[in-house]
């Protein structure tokens, strides 16, 4: 399946994996540190990354257990817990590379050696008209930054690329990556349990596009475990506007992702957006539709006031949906330090449930 920008992850058992993962994270900050007061100081290395981190409850349900799995409530601008680290190298002539990110988000609990996002090495031939890479790569060519989603059909997976840019603006990508599993579902003295394995003959191969052109980038992807992509952005400082489409051939259910999204800043001290996803199926009757508008102002140098929501509708017989709304306020301290205190209420028809949840978060960038 291909990687989409933003991805939530659950909870894992405590104890000794807690423990693992805990002094793994502290020594990969530890070296992140070091690294960051010595080697980084050298021409062509930079360190940068962002610490985001909130705690919230559900004040009208039964348990007021707090989490801290949430930084910001809201589909538009909030996000999990999450602490990112990036740490890039360029050679002097600009022809090679290499990239590392350290990425987990939610609790603490759930991190590990899964959380490195990508770590890969480049280098590019005759005059940067062909580039090789190997690692876990980061998509830099054709897709990941643009849309909504930042689909990507090589982001974050294992294998190598090779990308030529036979022309200004123009990129094509063939790649061969080992993390597409296929489940096999095996059945042995009558208990059944899931196995996994790689498809070497199939699954490999991705093909991706990219074109860009002015403010307009057209980009697409495709990969031979029968999933792809097309994204079209149109960008300018004051808007960007973009619509992205995503399919899953081998996947039953709701195999369609479509969605829209603009943003214009050209309002003073104002930001306004919206995105809508539908999801479908290939009965179209089985369609779901989401609507998060959004708005923000800045009040002063230090605060701001911004408000979302989000409206699902499940466009079935049961004809449920649900809404959620987010106020919230922002106090910027600089320019790489934020605070936010927010509140969420949500309602359910099929349930006839109202839920308000309170939070504050932080994020930290550098």
């Amino acid at each position: 399946m291909f990687t989409r920008r933003y991805v939530k992850t659950d909870r894992k058992s405590k104890g000794a994996i807690y423990e693992k993962n805990c002094k793994l994270v502290a020594c990969t900050l530890f070296a992140c540190a070091m690294l960051g007061s010595s080697v980084f100081a050298e021409e062509g290395f930079k360190l940068s990354g962002y610490i985001q981190a909130g705690l919230s409850t559900d004040v009208t349900g039964d348990d007021k257990t707090a989490t801290t799995s949430t930084w910001f409530d809201g589909d538009y601008f909030g996000g999990s817990s999450r602490i990112r680290i990036n740490m890039d190298w360029t050679s002097a002539d600009g022809t090679s590379g290499a990239s590392f990110r350290l990425q987990t988000s939610g609790p603490i609990e759930t991190w590990s050696v899964d959380s490195i996002a990508y770590a890969f090495g480049y280098t590019s031939l005759f005059n940067n008209m062909v580039t090789i890479a190997a690692g876990k790569l980061h998509d830099n060519w054709a897709g990941y930054s643009y849309g909504w989603n930042g689909w990507s059909a090589i982001d974050g997976k294992s294998g190598a690329a090779v990308i030529l840019s036979p022309v200004e603006g123009l990129n094509l990508v063939a790649a061969g990556v080992i993390d597409y599993e296929t489940s096999l579902t095996e059945t042995v003295d009558g208990k059944t349990t899931d196995t996994y394995t790689y498809d070497t003959k199939k699954d490999l191969a991705v093909f991706e596009a990219q074109y860009s052109y002015g403010p307009l980038v057209i980009n697409g992807g495709y990969a031979l475990s029968e999933t792809g992509y097309a994204t079209v952005q149109y960008s300018t400082d004051t808007l960007t506007a973009s619509a992205d489409y995503y399919y899953d051939w081998a996947k039953d259910g709701m195999d369609n992702t479509i969605s829209e999204w603009v943003e214009y800043t050209g309002v003073d001290k104002m930001t306004l957006g919206a995105v809508v996803y539908e999801y479908m199926d290939d009965d179209a009757a089985k369609m779901q539709l989401d609507i998060t508008p959004a708005v923000k102002y800045q009040v002063t140098d230090l605060a701001a006031a911004s408000l979302e929501g989000t409206y699902h509708l499940d466009l079935d017989e049961s004809d449920n949906n649900t809404i959620s709304v987010t106020p919230a306020v922002v106090l910027t301290a600089n320019d790489t330090t934020e605070a936010e205190i927010w509140g969420t209420y949500g309602y359910d028809n099929g349930s006839d449930d109202s839920t308000f949840k309170v939070g504050a978060g932080v994020k930290k960038s550098f």
